[in-house]
């Protein structure tokens, strides 16, 4: 997660948060707390620089859904 966002060594969205939950998951197992690992990327989401350009509020707003997230 240290790498959301965008600028000078970050790289973007989707990918860092795919692999941080996968990596959440297999570091806990089915103890999982599913959702504080949600609240904790939206937290990061939205507390990350963001060059509109590259990913609008709209597609950011995309990722951190339910739907999204539970996919990943």
């Amino acid at each position: 997660m240290a790498l959301l966002g965008d600028g000078q060594g970050l790289e973007g969205c989707h990918n860092v948060i795919t692999s941080a939950i996968a990596a959440y998951i297999n570091e806990h197992g089915p103890a999982a707390d599913r959702e504080a690992l949600k609240a904790d990327i939206r937290r990061r989401v939205e507390a990350a620089h963001w060059d509109d350009d590259k990913h609008s509020q709209s597609y950011l707003n995309h990722e951190v859904l339910d739907e999204t997230l539970d996919r990943s």
